[in-house]
């Protein structure tokens, strides 16, 4: 008798198991499609669209909603540079810049300082059609060295822009970059996602 009791009770304990996996399976399948990481600068969210890197270094990639990275305007990218624990923050940029203008000879660069042994770090290029203004903060977070970059693009039809349309484009860039770098310079550090993304 007792050993029935035992058996029917491990039935029953299975099929509670069972019904109970079957629930649980459903339940994992919905917190599976949690949303992607998401920051918030100068006001606008960006969620993650791109993570990819390397025992050395690793990038997240953050888009506005409805943007690609064939067409974006606006994006925000985070680095670490795990290989580099001796740098710092203002040996990042000074690098950085020596890369660009080798890469970008003729752009003028602006260096300035952060808080905290922040250094930062900004220009504009025009490749094609596309005129892209970029800013760059590096700082130390949890002992590693972290870079938050913002880009500003725009777009013409055509690699041929008229001096209307770069006077346009400058206008807008110069009357927004001291709210672009404020916010860059104030933001909390993003925690850095090492999950593939692509």
């Amino acid at each position: 008798m007792k050993k029935y009791i035992l058996v029917c009770l491990l039935s029953m304990v299975s099929l509670f198991a069972i019904a109970a996996g079957t629930k649980t399976v459903g339940t994992k399948k919905a917190e599976t499609k949690t949303a992607l990481p998401s920051i918030v600068f100068d006001g606008k969210a960006y969620t993650l669209r791109y993570s990819a890197g390397n025992s050395q270094e690793w990038l997240n990639e953050y888009l506005p909603a409805g943007a690609t990275f064939d067409n974006y305007t606006h994006m925000f990218a985070v680095r670490s540079y795990d290989g580099l624990k001796e740098a710092t923050p203002a040996q990042i940029i000074n690098s950085m810049a020596r890369n660009y203008r080798r890469q970008n000879p003729g752009i003028s660069f602006s260096v300035f300082q952060g808080n905290n042994g922040d250094a930062g770090m900004g220009f504009i290029m025009i490749q094609g059609n596309v005129l892209e203004n970029n800013l760059f903060r590096v700082t130390k977070s949890n002992g590693k060295l972290i870079s938050l970059q913002f880009v500003y693009r725009e777009y013409t039809k055509s690699a041929n822009r008229t001096k209307e349309e770069l006077a346009q484009a400058g206008a807008h860039i110069k009357t927004n970059l001291p709210r672009w770098k404020q916010s860059l310079l104030s933001m909390p550090v993003p925690n850095i996602n090492h999950t593939v993304i692509q």
